[in-house]
């Protein structure tokens, strides 16, 4: 439910920052078939008999619901958010598919009223699997999480996140970290990154991941691995390499001939993922619409249009 219809009784108002963090609770307490309800509002016929299916006050013809895309294909705060959740899905939902929800025995004493109590759990097969954390909750003010680690208990060892020092989670933000997986054969032992897409273009793999505010990027890949790229810092931490990356700024490396590029989390929200075989990121202000062998942007109160395209 990321909306809600309003009636002349009853009017919510249903604020698009909390769709994302509804949908990584969602997805870590172990839902696999996520739909939205709605996603794109409608309108109700006016031919046959549809009058007479809305009960309870509600409106025989706009069904706008509040949905990200709403009921005149006007986008409201929520629809760039939840680009996040539905493209991890769409590229990494058969890794996370498998994998069963172990959650914290702190969740027990989480309420409404609670503003002190991380939220998370971890989807897991015992060795590898994914951290998910919000923070976030509806009619409350949420504090920022400060002096926060999380230690994972694995086959193989402890998983700790980050591995040295602490990390804030900011009031209203969200986290899906990846630990022990393997992407198109690059071997991550933990990413305090969060895996957003991958595509193929000219037959080379390319992954992406999203930082996080608050959070120090890094990416510790397991052994020792020949790593090149732009803005980063390597570096040998237990046998094992570290990819650090500066927070806010644009990074890209390569490792085995897979690229990765890390986004700060304001440039995930307006980027999109076009084309199939041979696919781009298109990062855009304006909304990217992709039609055959075209590209439409849309913008509303502003003629400047600018766009970035990866690869170039």
């Amino acid at each position: 439910g990321t909306g809600m219809a309003v009636t002349y009784s009853r009017r919510p108002k249903v604020k698009g920052e909390s769709f994302l963090p509804l949908m990584v609770r969602t997805v870590g307490s172990g839902t696999n078939g996520l739909g939205f309800y709605m996603y794109h509002g409608g309108t109700t016929p006016s031919i046959g008999n549809y009058f007479f299916t809305e009960g309870a006050g509600l409106h025989n013809k706009s069904y706008d619901y509040q949905a990200p895309i709403g009921e005149f294909g006007n986008l409201s705060s929520g629809y760039y958010p939840l680009k996040l959740i539905n493209y991890f899905l769409k590229s990494y939902g058969h890794d996370l598919a498998p994998l069963y929800p172990i959650l914290s025995t702190t969740n027990d004493s989480i309420k409404a009223n609670n503003n002190k109590t991380l939220r998370y759990s971890v989807r897991g097969d015992g060795n590898k699997g994914y951290l998910f954390m919000h923070n976030f909750q509806d009619h409350l003010e949420m504090n920022d999480l400060q002096g926060l680690k999380i230690d994972i208990a694995t086959k193989s060892g402890v998983i700790a996140f980050p591995e040295t020092g602490t990390f804030t989670l900011k009031a209203g933000s969200s986290a899906i970290f990846p630990f022990n997986v393997n992407y198109d054969g690059v071997e991550i032992r933990l990413a305090t990154v969060q895996p957003f897409c991958s595509f193929t273009n000219k037959n080379k793999k390319y992954n992406v991941m999203v930082s996080v505010d608050g959070i120090i990027p890094e990416m510790v890949l397991k052994g020792k691995a020949k790593v090149t790229g732009n803005g980063i810092k390597t570096s040998v931490r237990n046998g094992n390499t570290v990819v650090a990356f500066t927070a806010g700024k644009r990074s890209e490396f390569q490792v085995n001939g897979i690229s990765f590029l890390i986004l700060p989390f304001d440039q995930a929200l307006h980027t999109y993922v076009v084309g199939t075989n041979d696919a781009h990121l298109v990062i855009s202000k304006s909304v990217v619409l992709e039609d055959g062998q075209k590209l439409a942007l849309v913008n509303s109160n502003n003629e400047l249009m600018e766009l970035d395209v990866f690869p170039a």
